[in-house]
Parts: structure tokens; C-alpha cells; sequence
């Protein structure tokens, strides 16, 4: 499942005041199970920062001149 930014802040934000953070409606997990990537986001945040937070582009897009110098390597 995908959370967005702010959401993702606003729960490492509660988990590190010691509010308890209740799974969203949408989420289809147990409560157990929806801890984990809150634990994980606040390591992220401790390390990263908000940047560690965002979510990486995928899938690049290449270009034609991008793909020919890579075919020209090989």
C-alpha cells in the first residue's frame, strides 16, 4: 500500500511523541501488521530525513540517444 508524505510525517511524528497511531480505514492490515512500516519510516526519518521519506521515481524513461549509447557499450 501506498501512504503519502504527509501521512507517512505525521505518523513518525506521532510515533516519536508516543501517540498511538491508528491504521487508516483504507489500510488492509491489522493494526500489528501496520506498525511495521511506521517503525521503518521512523528509521528512515532518523537516518534521511523527509527526503528518505519521498517516494523514488521508477522506471526511468530513456531516451533514444540514451538507449543507442548504451546498446554502443556492448
Amino acid at each position: 500500500m501506498k501512504y503519502s508524505l504527509e501521512f507517512k510525517l505525521e505518523c513518525v511524528k506521532k510515533y516519536k511523541k508516543g501517540i498511538e497511531i491508528k491504521k487508516p480505514d483504507f489500510a488492509n492490515t491489522s493494526q500489528k501488521n501496520f506498525l511495521n512500516p511506521v517503525n521503518f519510516w521512523e528509521k528512515i526519518y532518523n537516518k534521511l530525513g523527509v527526503e528518505g521519506l519521498k517516494k523514488k521515481p521508477r522506471n526511468k524513461k530513456w531516451t533514444i540517444d540514451q538507449r543507442l549509447n548504451i546498446v554502443k557499450r556492448f
